[in-house]
């Protein structure tokens, strides 16, 4: 497949200092205030960040339980 220079490969929050670091290249930024679309889009961050940890713990506790339970 070719690329596309229209395309979007990435999204990212920055801070005013780090969009700075980027320069005058960077062209469109949004503050998140300003742009409301990105509530859904931070709550659905952090939901998959929520599972992916709970299912790191829930793989942890697997290895720790499943020697213990092994002994007895």
């Amino acid at each position: 497949m070719m690329e596309d220079d229209h395309e979007i490969y990435a999204v990212a929050l920055l801070t005013r200092g780090e969009a700075r670091l980027l320069g005058p290249a960077f062209a469109r930024m949004w503050r998140v205030d300003q742009a409301p679309c990105f509530d859904g889009l931070l709550a659905a961050i952090d939901d998959a960040d929520r599972e992916l940890w709970r299912k790191k713990d829930e793989a942890e506790m697997r290895l720790v339980v499943s020697p213990l339970a092994q002994r007895r």
